[in-house]
Formats: structure tokens, sequence, C-alpha cells
């Protein structure tokens, strides 16, 4: 599965160091592609991985922005009891702005691909 491998890329580049604005493209091609592909549990995964990436790279924003879109993809994927861990870890630090996540001014790499990861989702499922 591409979106798979584009998650183990993205890995690899936030573990050796590479370029920050690189090891980005991939997390957001791999919430891309699992989105389009109909793997909604990937592309929670892989936005809570990016989300703990930027928060490495102290990127406080952003990672509230993918947090919040992990946790909208694992609700929307049914894993209540994986978003109710990802609020109780994260309460301080990242989903104080959850439900301002679409208004962050956080990054937000898939929309300056001029991408919506969850609207592609939402086309996948009607088809």
């Amino acid at each position: 599965m591409v979106h798979q491998l584009k998650l183990l890329d993205a890995e690899h580049f936030a573990l050796h160091k590479k370029p920050v604005d690189d090891t980005k493209m991939l997390y957001c091609e791999g919430v891309r592609l699992s989105i389009r592909a109909g793997f909604i549990q990937d592309a929670a995964l892989t936005s809570e991985r990016f989300a703990e990436y930027l928060l490495e790279v102290k990127d406080v924003d952003g990672a509230s922005y993918q947090m919040g879109e992990a946790v909208r993809y694992y609700r929307e994927w049914g894993a209540l009891r994986k978003v109710s861990m990802l609020e109780e870890k994260y309460a301080d630090t990242l989903l104080c702005a959850v439900d301002n996540t679409l208004k962050s001014s956080g990054t937000r790499l898939c929309e300056i691909l001029d991408r919506k990861p969850h609207q592609e989702f939402r086309s996948a499922q009607t088809k």
C-alpha cells in the first residue's frame, strides 16, 4: 500500500533528522493517500504520528491541528477508546484547540497541496 510506504518514509525522515519541509510533505501525502484509498484508520495513525513529529520540531500550532485531525479520523472510524486516550494524553498541550482546528493558523500542508483529505474520504465512501 502506497499510503503506508509514505508513512514509513516520513518516519524514516523524522528519525534521521531530514529536512523538516520534506518530512512534513511525506506525512501529508500519507494522510491524503490513506483517505483517497478509503483507509481512515491509516489516515488517523498518520495524522497522529505527524502531530507527534511536529511537537518534536516545536510546531505546536501545527501539532494541535494534526492531532485534531487524528482525533476526528479515529472518531469517524469508531475508535472511541483511542480518542479518549489521545484526549487524556494531550489535553494540556494540543487538544485545547480541537474545537477550532479548522480555524487554526497552524501548519496545513494538505491545504497547501490544495487537497482536503477528509472530503476525499467522504466521497470515497459514497462510491
